[in-house]
Parts: C-alpha cells; structure tokens; sequence
C-alpha cells in the first residue's frame, strides 16, 4: 500500500511545467536568431503617411524610413550681374550700364559697381536701390578698332563678387579737313618762287570746339598730285609753308588737302580746294644781272 504525500506529488507538477516551458524555448530560440526584430532605418523615399498613422507616431514613415525636411526656398539666394552692350567712336562719351540683382528682398545699394574693359577698370559706380548702374567712358586713341571684352563686377563689402560680360566696339570715325591758302598781300595771284602758307584742322565728325586727331599725316595736292606732307598737333591743327617752283606753269591751278584714313579713322570725306594763279617771275637780262656798264647800252 503506497501512502498519499501531497508534498510529493506538487513538486513532480512544478517539475513537468518547468520541463515543457523549457521545451518550448528551446523550439522558438532558433527562429529568433535568425528573425531580425529591430526595426532599421533606411535611406529609401516612401510615401509620407498622415500623423494619425500608428506607424508614423515615433517619427518614422513606412517601414522605418526617416522623414527629412527640405529646406524653404526663401533660404537659397541667387544674386546675378548683368552689363550691357555698348559701342562708340573715339572722341565720344560711351554710357556703360548694368545691374546686379538678388533673388532676396531688399535694397541692392550696398554695391560697388566696376566697369572693366580687357581687364582693366576704366570706370564705376555705386548701384541704386533696384541695383542700376552707369558710368561714362571717353572713348580715346588708346582703344583698338574692334571689339573689346566689357565686364561689370559687383561688390559689397564680403569678399564674394558677382560678374557678368558684353561687348564694347570700337570702330572707325569719320573725319572732315579745312583749310586755306596765304598769299602775299591776301591775293590769289603768287609769282613762281614764292612761298605760301598752307593751314587747317582735321577733325573728327564727332568733334565740337577746337579739337582733332593729333599726329595724323596731311597730304598738300596741287592738280592732284602731291607735293608736300605734314602732320597735326594735339588739336588736330596743320600748317607748313610751300614754295612755288619756277617750272610750275604760270596759270591756274587747284590745292587740295587730304586725309588718307588710318587703322583709326576714315579718310576725309570731302577735302576744302582753294585755286590760285601762277604768274611768271620777271628775270633781268644776264647782263643786267652781271653788273656791266649801262651807259651807252640802250637797256635803259
């Protein structure tokens, strides 16, 4: 006959309860070894789900992307510069003009406006509140004919500048000459061996008061052919005497002064003529000129 032990028979239960808990772990240990169970983020774009979304509460959207903001457009500011084409002939005033512009509000004062041309600044300006700007350029002798790299550089006080080109062209100018003739006693009538005086300006057609090219080349015709050369001075003035040979014909003849052109400027377009008459010098007989006796020789 066995006798009952309740003690006994409640500690076999914990036993067999233990035993079978440790059968099941021992089952599901491999599955989670091999079964990721953290959620990982990614950098993969997925939709963007609405709040409410048990799965968007923690900040994370679909299958743990993470959400990033782009930043506004308000932020990025683009700042441009823009100088426009300019043309002009020596002697002229050129008006230079550009604007700088920023895609942030506001006034664009604060900028230094420069004007260079093939590198090197010839003018500048403070910029207007809308980032207008211009400057004047004399155009001078030291330009080429040509076209010319014209630049804007636009500057505040950083260090960072803004810049944008066109084109400058130079091209040749149109000239015009005058002149007069200076006869002894202010007559058109010069006897052969006689010096005139030849004077005038060359100016360009751009000119206004007493100015012209200086060191251009002034060719003296007479019935179209050349007879002398000079130059002007700094105001484009000219001058140079000539004397009449004793073989030019005593008649009527035509002076004319020109201007040929240059690599700068354009061959005067109508050249001023004065006509004057030669007269045949009177010559004395050799023997009047030799000195000899006059008395009894009838030559007077």
């Amino acid at each position: 006959m066995h006798l009952f032990n309740p003690t006994t028979r409640n500690t076999t239960m914990r036993l067999s309860r233990i035993a079978g808990t440790l059968a099941a772990m021992a089952v599901a240990l491999p599955a989670l070894a091999t079964t990721p169970q953290a959620v990982a983020l990614t950098a993969t774009p997925a939709p963007i789900k609405h709040a409410s979304d048990a799965s968007n509460k923690t900040g994370l959207v679909g299958q743990g992307t993470q959400v990033m903001a782009a930043p506004p457009a308000s932020a990025i500011v683009v700042v441009l510069a823009n100088v426009n084409n300019a043309a002009g002939t020596y002697g002229v005033t050129v008006k230079l003009s550009g604007q700088v512009k920023s895609s942030a509000p506001g006034s664009m004062a604060a900028y230094k406006l420069a004007f260079l041309v093939d590198g090197k600044q010839v003018a500048s300006t403070n910029a207007a509140a809308d980032g207008t700007g211009s400057a004047d350029l004399l155009v001078t002798e030291a330009f080429s004919v040509g076209a010319h790299v014209l630049k804007m550089v636009a500057q505040t006080g950083e260090s960072k500048t803004y810049s944008g080109e066109a084109n400058l062209d130079i091209v040749k100018t149109q000239t015009s000459i005058n002149f007069a003739l200076g006869y002894p006693g202010n007559n058109k009538v010069v006897e052969q061996e006689t010096a005139i005086t030849f004077k005038g300006q060359l100016k360009r057609t751009t000119d206004t008061g007493d100015t012209g090219p200086a060191s251009r080349k002034i060719a003296l015709k007479i019935d179209d052919k050349t007879f002398a050369n000079t130059t002007t001075d700094a105001n484009g003035h000219y001058s140079f005497a000539y004397t009449i040979p004793k073989s030019m014909t005593p008649v009527a003849h035509t002076a004319t002064v020109a201007f040929e052109g240059d690599a700068q400027y354009l061959a005067t377009a109508a050249s001023n003529t004065e006509n004057f008459t030669v007269k045949f010098k009177p010559r004395l007989p050799p023997n009047v000129i030799n000195g000899p006796a006059l008395h009894g020789s009838g030559l007077y």
